[in-house]
């Protein structure tokens, strides 16, 4: 009897271990769970998928919007999973690009900010803070997104030649990665000055679109340009010799 007892209290133990481990993964989102590499990416991109597509609108603020937001929470160690992200995020929104331009720009601006984070982040965490020794993976994933992205308004009513920040951006990490650029200074200036620009735009776009309920893009914007400043500003240090200063 003492040992069906023993053999009783270890099931129990073993089923609240298991319900635990359930309720705290339950309580992440999907992408955290994927930007943390505890799914992987068929099966975040499974979970995205089910969210069903209503007005654009609301599309976005209820599907977009999340995901962007758990991708700034995570922008210094998502990297190439980020990229992934954002690569089926615009293959989404390409949907209704000619539908909505306004909307669909606003989105492909946000992702820009993000790419520039995430090749900052990058950067910003080599050991020897040489901006120059960026992991090539990442840089060229990157570019290789925002080819992707100016590359499809072949099919699409809309052109990036004039969208501030996507052309910008492409040509700031091709000189990146050629080291045509490979001042630190040079380097964080310039990243700087394409997150805060695209910035600028997103918010101009959506008082445009007098669409109050995706302000909380304005709020993932900022937090990306402060997150940009802050790491461009290790980079400096770091070049210099300060080695004691974390993101």
């Amino acid at each position: 009897m003492q040992i069906e007892v023993k053999k009783l209290s270890k099931i129990m133990k073993n089923i609240k271990n298991y319900e635990t481990f359930i309720n705290e993964n339950n309580s992440k989102d999907f992408t955290i769970l994927y930007l943390e590499g505890m799914i992987d990416y068929n099966e975040w991109e499974q979970e995205f998928d089910k969210l069903n597509e209503g007005k654009i609108v609301d599309y976005i603020k209820t599907k977009i919007v999340p995901v962007l937001q758990n991708l700034v929470k995570k922008i210094k160690t998502a990297g190439q999973k980020a990229l992934n992200v954002i690569k089926k995020i615009f293959n989404t929104i390409k949907s209704f690009a000619n539908k909505n331009p306004r909307l669909f720009k606003i989105i492909v601006l946000m992702l820009v900010l993000l790419i520039i984070g995430v090749v900052t982040a990058s950067a910003a965490t080599v050991s020897g803070g040489d901006p120059s020794d960026i992991h090539l993976n990442i840089t060229n994933a990157a570019i290789g997104l925002l080819e992707n992205i100016t590359n499809s308004d072949n099919n699409l009513d809309i052109s990036f030649q004039n969208l501030h920040g996507v052309m910008d951006a492409k040509a700031y990490l091709i000189d990146l990665r050629d080291g045509t650029i490979d001042d630190p200074v040079k380097i964080s200036e310039h990243a700087k000055w394409i997150v805060e620009n695209a910035y600028e735009k997103v918010g101009e776009l959506i008082e445009e679109e007098d669409a109050k309920n995706l302000d909380t893009l304005k709020t993932i914007g900022e937090n990306v340009v402060e997150y940009v400043r802050t790491a461009t500003e290790l980079i400096i240090k770091k070049s210099n010799g300060v080695q004691s200063i974390t993101l």
